[in-house]
């Protein structure tokens, strides 16, 4: 019986696995760009990102950064670009890229489409919050 448990727990744990390896690259390119469009107020596109874990490495092919205040500009773009961490430093605390590259930086381009993000309808309160009480 605990042969079976055992055999489930272990296809349960290497699906996970090879899900998250088919679907990593794109989980963080989305919450890279969402926190960077938290940050910015415009939308920020990573087109083809690339994380290795067993490399320590990130990489895409290009990188585009809308102009809040123009919103058919970027602030800057990036063509290809890669990084390389040096996975023992990371043990000891010491962050050390060994290699960057980072290919046709361009500011001021001008995009094919606005780069606004949609506006978001504030959330009536109809209940006074705890906060609001005291």
């Amino acid at each position: 019986m605990r042969w079976k448990g055992l055999i489930f727990l272990a296809t349960l744990v290497a699906i996970f696995i090879a899900l998250s390896m088919f679907f990593i690259d794109k989980w963080i390119e989305s919450g890279l760009e969402k926190a960077a469009q938290a940050i910015v107020g415009a939308r920020v596109e990573i087109d083809n990102l690339d994380f290795s874990l067993t490399g320590l490495s990130i990489k895409w092919d290009r990188l585009q950064v809308t102009d809040p205040n123009n919103t058919m500009r970027n602030l800057i773009e990036t063509g290809r670009t890669a990084f390389k961490m040096n996975a023992p430093a990371l043990f000891r605390k010491r962050y050390i890229i060994e290699e960057m590259t980072l290919v046709d930086v361009r500011t001021g381009t001008s995009r094919k489409y606005d780069g606004a993000l949609p506006k978001t309808p504030k959330k009536k309160k109809t209940k006074p919050d705890v906060i609001d009480k005291v």
